[in-house]
């Protein structure tokens, strides 16, 4: 899919030679807005000026509209450890994966890493692949690091971009509507009326996608300033705010009922992720994914904590290939250290 914004230069072309558009600022105005909402839902910036103009990101090769056939995002976590399509030949990995379990400190990277969770248990390893979020290592690297980090490794963690979206999943007794997407554009009118009615939030949607596989189930996408606030809504309040916007643009157009059941993200207010996905802001320079995940070494050279995640990827950051090739990545510098030392 091309990116909006140039969609948005050609519409403004196309709506001035229209004599018979009529408001065409108007137009104009809620078109930007909904492409702006569009980039940020790409990208995860909460403010479209925070993001950089030139990318290194690529698009991989591929159907990149493959899905699960409605087993559930975990199914890559079951190719991965072998569990599926035949269970019987699964790595046997279950009983060292301890769910539950936060890291509060890594200490001593300079020798033997010591890793500290917060049940207090400590783990002693020679090597350590650690693979959180950008928006975790924002949030706690000054604590959790010891001894700290070097500034480099620092300065990549806070010129690193990561912010947040917001998806709402939307269950209805039936499936009421005929197309998989539907997007929202806000005219001045209908702004005033959202103040009025404390449902400004409601701007930051972006679309009502079909979910894949799940005809009776809608997902709300939203990005940008309000998703903070969203975060903080009760239930009552965002199922309010969707029976508005069912109510105002689809009742006409449909034989419209209203949710039974509502899932909402908290990516942000998550203290595991704090966030979504990374992405390139105007303070990241050239090279920085890999400044993010060089490992920390030893006196000797010697990796001894090595990092691995969406944002250390070169070009795929944001992406769930792009974490899963960092983590290939990783286990292969220390395949390649022992081999070397053999």
């Amino acid at each position: 899919m091309d990116p909006p914004l140039p969609v948005y230069v050609q519409a403004q072309g196309e709506l001035k030679n229209d004599c018979r558009v009529k408001n065409i600022s108007e137009n104009l105005a809620g078109a930007k807005d909904w492409a702006t909402t569009y980039l940020c839902a790409y990208d995860s910036p909460f403010d479209l000026h925070d993001l950089k103009i030139t990318s290194a990101y690529q698009m991989n090769k591929g159907d990149l509209r493959m899905h699960w056939n409605g087993r559930g995002y975990k199914t890559i976590l079951d190719v991965m450890m072998q569990k599926y399509p035949n269970n019987y030949a699964q790595l046997p990995i279950d009983s060292k994966i301890l769910l539950n379990t936060s890291v509060t400190a890594i200490s001593n990277w300079t020798s033997s890493v010591t890793v500290t969770t917060a049940k207090g248990t400590t783990f002693k390893a020679d090597h350590v692949i650690f693979t959180p979020s950008v928006g975790v290592l924002k949030a706690t690297h000054g604590e959790m690091f010891h001894p700290a980090l070097p500034q480099k490794k620092v300065l990549a963690i806070e010129q690193t971009g990561f912010g947040a979206i917001l998806k709402v999943i939307l269950r209805f007794p039936s499936r009421w509507w005929n197309v998989d997407f539907l997007s929202f554009v806000w005219t001045p009118q209908d702004k005033e009326a959202l103040v009025q009615k404390n449902l400004t939030w409601l701007i930051c949607l972006g679309s009502l996608a079909q979910a894949e596989n799940n005809p009776k189930v809608l997902i709300a996408w939203y990005a940008g300033k309000c998703i903070p606030q969203m975060e903080r809504l009760s239930e009552e309040a965002i199922r309010d705010g969707h029976r508005y916007i069912i109510t105002k643009f689809l009742a006409s157009h449909f034989d419209v009922s209203m949710p039974v059941e509502m899932i909402k993200s908290s990516w942000l207010s998550n203290p595991n992720f704090r966030g979504t996905y990374s992405y390139e802001s105007t303070e990241s320079g050239k090279g920085l994914p890999r400044q993010l995940g060089a490992p920390l070494v030893d006196e000797n050279g010697k990796p001894k904590v090595l990092f691995a995640g969406e944002a250390t990827h070169p070009y795929y950051f944001s992406t769930v290939h792009g974490a899963i090739e960092s983590g290939y990545r990783e286990a292969e510098r220390l395949i390649q250290l022992y081999q070397t030392n053999v």
